[in-house]
């Protein structure tokens, strides 16, 4: 946090310096002037050049309490970047490919992992559930497989409205790419290199099989 002193109605600099300034002086100079011509030149000038100086501060800070004062305080706020994970949640999760067990568990386990957990201390995380709609979940409950189908590229769009007035978030998108409709899986490719969605989309396959 770092804080200076700013003056609300004050004039430029150069009406300070060359108009202000001078006519302060001019005023505090003003009733000792005659004293000042007929001194005495054995009786010592310091009395009264006190009284010109402290009439000009005095001056000077009335005329500093009139452009109000105020304290001005900066501080700077840094925010994680956000980061949306999006999981596919369509019945062919559920499917298994290898003895490991279902795509869905794969995805548990590696939502659960290191991976994630060092996401979580650098992004902003939030997590959804990509079925025939995007619903926002949790970590805990986020794999729950049970559309027939997962419009991911809707999800992107809805992604949009769920960051509506914020900073759009870099995506993560866990699916197994299979039974994502054609149109659906075109519409995640194409709206992923769109500056009006995210920023960055990765995917993470939950089987080997190709998109």
């Amino acid at each position: 946090m770092s804080q200076s002193l700013v003056f609300i109605n004050a004039p430029q600099a150069w009406a300070i310096v060359l108009l202000i300034l001078p006519a302060l002086l001019f005023i505090a100079v003003l009733p000792y002037y005659k004293a000042l011509r007929r001194r005495d030149a054995s009786k010592s000038i310091v009395p009264t050049a006190i009284c010109v100086v402290s009439r000009f501060v005095c001056l000077a800070v009335v005329c500093a309490l009139l452009m109000q004062p105020r304290i001005n305080q900066q501080s700077t706020v840094t925010e994680a970047a956000p980061l949306a994970v999006i999981v596919d949640a369509s019945t062919s999760m559920s499917h298994h490919d290898t003895d490991a067990g279902s795509r869905s568990e794969w995805a548990r386990n590696f939502i659960n992992g290191t991976t994630l957990d060092a996401l979580e201390s650098r992004y902003d995380l939030k997590y959804f559930q990509a079925a025939r709609t995007l619903s926002l979940s949790s970590r805990d409950d986020i794999i729950n497989p049970s559309a027939p189908t997962s419009a991911l590229g809707e999800s992107l769009l809805e992604i949009e409205a769920e960051y509506r007035s914020r900073r759009l978030p870099d995506v993560l998108l866990i699916s197994d790419g299979r039974s994502t409709d054609a149109r659906s899986r075109m519409l995640a490719l194409f709206f992923s290199r769109s500056a009006c969605v995210p920023s960055a989309l990765a995917l993470v396959l939950t089987t080997a099989c190709p998109i």
